[in-house]
């Protein structure tokens, strides 16, 4: 066995000691969790709506399966600048390509992603544009974001942090500029395990006091999300994403809950969502 491949295996025993040791520090979190399951899921659910706490869309009851993920932070970017379109104006800092087109290019004005969506497979226009989905929620009129995909064996769900996604900046019916982050050799860690609903992380959310009354739940996602950092790699997590808008405020605020065992996750800050300089 050569020496890269040991390097490799004790890099995965870390992060798996490392992974194994952050849930014993959640450990008495998660046990108030179960706590909170006593009560009738549906009740809960009629409190909440009493609390004039509204939903879009009816939530799913149905629990699904998760994996840790392992992904670099990579230079890769970098390295393939020279395949773009000489219409972009590169630059590339912190792990990141900002592009600026020369010419912009026109769009769909009704629905600019489908524009898009027809140039991501085209290396000259975004590198690795195959490996990334448009998110409705996350964009808005003049800001489209593209979030990267978790491996096929994840189900290819969608990794919510900057440091995977595309911003891409439309004006007047053209496509202007873009920045884009990207991680590399995501892979799974250990064997998928099962997650909760959307509905129960809903409901343990409420009980945890963390859904003021007279709240809209804008939407509730399933993605992942970074958990932290070992030994040059980051580690992510299935996370429900919760966005919601106050009655009396016309902004956005997120809530994440550990998909695992329930718990609210307080690393992941709202900026994560909405700003170019977070991870």
């Amino acid at each position: 066995m050569d020496f890269k491949r040991i390097q490799i295996i004790f890099l995965i025993t870390f992060v798996i000691i490392d992974v194994f040791l952050f849930s014993l520090f959640h450990r008495n979190q998660s046990i108030q969790t179960e706590n909170l399951t006593n009560g009738n899921q549906s009740s809960i659910v009629e409190e909440m709506r009493n609390d004039q706490i509204t939903f879009n869309h009816r939530l799913s009851t149905k629990s699904g399966q998760g994996y840790y993920l392992a992904a670099k932070p990579s230079n890769d970017l970098h390295s393939k600048m020279a395949e773009l379109s000489s219409n972009q104006d590169v630059h590339y800092s912190n792990r990141k390509i900002n592009s600026q087109f020369k010419h912009p290019v026109p769009v769909n004005t009704k629905h600019p992603e489908k524009t898009i969506d027809q140039k991501l497979n085209n290396p000259t226009f975004l590198i690795h544009g195959d490996q990334y989905r448009y998110s409705r929620n996350l964009s808005n009129r003049n800001t489209l974001v593209y979030v990267q995909k978790a491996p096929k064996n994840a189900n290819q769900d969608s990794i919510y942090s900057n440091s995977a996604r595309v911003r891409f900046h439309v004006a007047g019916g053209l496509l202007t500029s873009y920045t884009q982050g990207y991680v590399s050799n995501v892979k799974t860690l250990r064997e998928k395990s099962e997650t909760i609903s959307a509905e129960r992380a809903l409901t343990w959310l409420y009980q945890y006091n963390n859904i003021p009354d007279n709240t809209k739940i804008e939407w509730c996602h399933f993605a992942y999300t970074k958990l932290l950092s070992v030994k040059g790699n980051n580690i992510y997590i299935p996370t429900w994403v919760v966005a919601l808008r106050s009655s009396n405020s016309s902004a956005i605020q997120y809530r994440y809950i550990n998909a695992f065992n329930g718990s609210i996750i307080s690393s992941v800050k709202n900026k994560d969502l909405n700003n170019t300089s977070a991870d």
